[in-house]
């Protein structure tokens, strides 16, 4: 549904349904031999509390690296429009319930 709730006719379904789409694994090329995938793991609820053993999954078979929101220094994505205040940013990765959110 596009935002004046009208539908939108998507092209490229068919493709994808009936085997004709190209997908990443599809791909074979000599640069690619080795790539490594990567997964980006998000909660599926709002507001959830989600414990994570990062050591846990970095000794998983053919895990390469587990990166968490405190192995990495990411600061607060900006509001994607320049009226909007700061106080509307948010984390690139979570870390825990702000303040904000926990009051809700």
């Amino acid at each position: 549904m596009s935002i004046l709730v009208t539908r939108v006719a998507r092209v490229e379904d068919p493709r994808f349904l009936t085997v004709g789409g190209t997908y990443v694994a599809d791909l074979k090329d000599p640069m690619l031999e080795g790539a490594l995938y990567a997964t980006y793991v998000r909660s599926t609820m709002a507001h959830a509390t989600i414990t994570v053993d990062a050591e846990e999954a970095r000794s998983a078979p053919g895990v390469v690296a587990v990166f968490t929101s405190a192995d990495v220094d990411l600061g607060p994505m900006p509001p994607a429009m320049p009226m909007i205040t700061d106080a509307m940013s948010r984390p690139l990765l979570a870390t825990d319930r702000s303040a904000s959110s926990a009051r809700r």
